[in-house]
């Protein structure tokens, strides 16, 4: 039966049938459509855009998605060439490196017995990531706002835990987008703004109070850093800043909500 506009804007619902097929219900109750399972998924056979880490020793070569954690050989043919000369010459040989690419699938001729398999065919290389992983492309699992984020890396270098009551922290509060942290000897305070163009910190001021040992120059990379944000990143439990060329300024991580 066909559906008219009007049929298709009212509520529907969807019922499952033994054979595995979708029944269109309709308003009314009546099957408006019904939708079989494909045994098979369409293939797509354009290139798209992977990121992941890149595997490379003697004539293999192996591709590891970021977002799927599934891996496939990586075909010697197309540019691959160009792929494996920028991972020789990073030194990396028998190590995973990130890596973003342009790739196509391919299905592998199966061996004997064994079921069929995929391969990729490198049509664009990109670049690599020395150091870095995947953790970018994983899920946030801490807010933003009213979190009690403690700093653990300035410019690269890991800041030590306090050994006093209190440590360096900046809590971001929802309400009038504050900042209140603590470097650990001195509190700062200012607001942040953030939208489609990136992330700011705007009119951050802190107390003068004189530090003992190499607490003042932290502080004063801290504040520095602040100050250059222009994006922000949440992976997991971890919150990174970024300035405008896209460098790591400072690291933190969500011990526990932030109560005003």
């Amino acid at each position: 039966m066909a559906c008219s506009s009007l049929c298709m804007s009212l509520p529907r619902r969807l019922s499952a049938a033994a054979d595995g097929a979708l029944h269109v219900i309709g308003p009314q109750g009546q099957t408006i459509e019904t939708l079989q399972r494909q045994v098979l998924l369409d293939r797509i056979e354009d290139p798209m855009r992977l990121r992941g880490l890149s595997f490379h020793l003697a004539d293999a070569a192996s591709f590891q998605a970021c977002l799927s954690g599934r891996r496939w050989p990586v075909r010697i043919e197309a540019v691959h060439d160009d792929l494996q000369h920028a991972y020789l010459a990073q030194g990396e040989g028998g190590r995973w490196v990130l890596a973003t690419l342009q790739g196509r699938f391919v299905m592998l001729e199966p061996e004997p017995g064994l079921p069929p398999s995929e391969a990729i065919v490198v049509e664009g290389f990109e670049r690599l990531w020395p150091g870095e992983t995947c953790a970018a492309d994983a899920p946030a699992t801490a807010s933003l706002l009213n979190t009690r984020w403690r700093l653990v890396e300035i410019d690269g270098r890991p800041v030590p835990l306090s050994a006093g009551p209190r440590e360096p922290v900046l809590p971001l509060s929802g309400e009038g987008s504050r900042v209140r942290g603590f470097g650990g000897c001195n509190a700062s305070g200012g607001r942040f703004e953030q939208g489609s163009d990136g992330f700011l910190f705007k009119g951050l001021v802190s107390t003068r109070r004189a530090c003992a040992g190499d607490a003042g120059l932290q502080e004063a990379s801290d504040l520095a850093a602040l100050q250059a944000t222009a994006m922000r990143q949440i992976v997991g439990d971890a919150l990174w800043l970024r300035d405008a060329q896209g460098r790591m300024r400072l690291r933190f991580e969500a011990l526990a909500l932030y109560l005003r």
